[in-house]
């Protein structure tokens, strides 16, 4: 996202995560209300662009079934300053189901020991 004059370039690949076909769905202001915690998404935001920091979290989306989205951002400087954000997002949710249930799968594994001790 170009800051200065606010445009927003978006893939195809990018549209489909959100489940849109208009890239300003993808504009700060309209993506924070797609995840659970919005405003974790707004204040790291506001630290890529007055703190030049960068992001790489995932976010839980409001989605049903939830979703997982990899969301890794930096900052692009022009003489000193943020004038564009690059970012990029991934669907991480079968991964993460996936580790969700091997953890669960061990916990019931270890209960399951303990009970025959």
């Amino acid at each position: 996202m170009n800051l200065y004059d606010g445009s927003i370039l978006t893939t195809t690949g990018a549209l489909n995560i959100f489940n849109t076909d208009d890239s300003q769905d993808l504009i700060p202001s309209k993506i924070i209300h797609k995840f659970k915690n919005g405003n974790k998404f707004t204040s790291l935001l506001g630290q890529i662009i007055r703190k030049v920091n960068t992001l790489d979290e995932i976010f839980k989306t409001k989605d049903t079934p939830l979703r997982y989205i990899r969301a890794v951002v930096k900052p692009v400087l022009k003489s000193g300053k943020v004038y564009k954000v690059l970012g990029v997002c991934q669907d991480v949710s079968e991964p993460i189901v996936k580790e969700k249930s091997l953890r669960l799968f061990k916990e019931i594994i270890d209960i399951d020991k303990s009970n025959d001790l």
